[in-house]
């Protein structure tokens, strides 16, 4: 990912070996579970999908606005904002990852659509380590989840080797979720899940305040069209 996406900070992770209690299929079943309570199962019936992504990082403010076909995988950053340095003079254009531009614009869609449908990649992304540990004190605030630990390969991809920490209550919901780039150092960045709404069938959740009140991801303009219908459906 080129480095002005590039949005944490990466140091050394480690995991006890205490962590590793329980088999990877245990993990695996966590995710699953978590996928189904966000609404994957309807997720077929998604013919298009817009959202804007918003980000705040200190004095970076950044703004993406997409339309995307998740059957064919085409997606139209339809408008590109930021106060910091412009990812790409690009706007109203269907893409396929072909040159450098292009292959900029795939990074950042991949990126805000990967944070946007989180919970799906728990089920979707193939060759992740999932490891599942219970009652784990939240990393901000008070309480205890269970916290499923994603490690991704080290190779392939924008980001490769990049570390998830999610934090689950009892409803299978996020609550909170650690992020490490690229596997290494302590967190990069918190954030915890909140105004969690209903999209037709799928759950998101609109608002992910970090740790730290100079951070923070949210979404606004989210809607979905079914298949075979032209009304798009919003956010109730």
């Amino acid at each position: 990912m080129p480095k002005f996406f590039l949005l944490f900070v990466c140091s050394i992770l480690t995991f006890p070996l205490a962590a590793i209690c329980l088999p990877l299929d245990r993990g695996k079943q966590a995710a699953k579970k978590v996928a189904e309570a966000y609404g994957i199962a309807s997720f077929q019936q998604i013919s298009r999908m817009r959202f804007t992504f918003h980000l705040q990082q200190d004095t970076l403010q950044v703004r993406r606005e997409w339309i995307w076909n998740p059957k064919t995988g085409q997606a139209e950053l339809v408008a590109s904002d930021s106060n910091g340095t412009p990812p790409v003079n690009s706007r109203n254009a269907i893409f396929s990852p072909a040159g450098e531009e292009a292959r900029a614009v795939d990074s950042m869609f991949i990126h805000d659509q990967c944070r946007l449908l989180f919970p799906f990649h728990l089920a979707w992304d193939k060759k992740v380590i999932m490891l599942i540990e219970e009652h784990q004190p939240l990393p901000v605030g008070k309480g205890y989840a269970r916290r499923l630990s994603l490690i991704y390969p080290s190779r392939g991809g924008y980001t490769p080797g990049d570390v998830y920490r999610v934090y689950i209550n009892r409803r299978n919901h996020i609550v909170q979720l650690e992020y490490y780039c690229r596997g290494e150092g302590t967190a990069g960045t918190i954030t915890k899940w909140t105004r969690e709404r209903k999209v037709g069938p799928l759950l998101i959740s609109m608002d992910r305040p970090g740790a730290e009140k100079h951070f923070r991801i949210w979404f606004t303009d989210v809607s979905i069209m079914r298949a075979g219908s032209d009304t798009w459906i919003t956010v109730h």
